[in-house]
């Protein structure tokens, strides 16, 4: 890659094309036929999470989100049972990815947020935006 701050994004009309995207630079390639067919085998397979995720990536009628928001405060930390999110701020953590890669998706009341994490949440917008505020405090 030229410019390894670049993130670049592309489309492929096939899956034998995702390979050559990824050679030529590209971070993510998205086969908007491939997301179609799986999101259809899903719509089969596990309805209600189907419309669960319409209902969040198509935004019909959502008062829900789900974001990625970085823990950047320096006092917000400790164990998932100590911060209590679905009590304290209205906010489900999905998985947290560490500052070296990792996703952690198997969560328990010992896991730990800590500065630097991306946690990615579910929750009301109002209460994601508290939450944002919260994770980037100082204090």
């Amino acid at each position: 890659q030229l410019n390894k701050d670049l993130h670049i994004v592309t489309r492929v009309s096939d899956a034998a094309s995702i390979d050559k995207a990824i050679r030529a630079g590209a971070n993510l390639v998205v086969d908007p036929y491939g997301i179609i067919g799986a999101r259809m085998a899903q719509s089969l397979i596990h309805p209600n999470t189907a419309k669960l995720m319409d209902r969040v990536v198509g935004r019909a009628h959502a008062d829900f989100d789900i974001e990625d928001i970085a823990i950047e405060g320096s006092s917000y930390h400790g164990t998932l049972g100590e911060l209590d999110l679905p009590g304290r701020h209205g906010v489900q953590l999905l998985a947290i990815r560490r500052p070296d890669g990792e996703m952690i998706t198997t969560l328990r009341r010992d896991t730990e947020l800590r500065a630097g994490d991306i946690a990615s949440v579910v929750g009301q917008r109002t209460n994601l935006r508290a939450f944002s505020a919260a994770a980037r405090s100082e204090s």
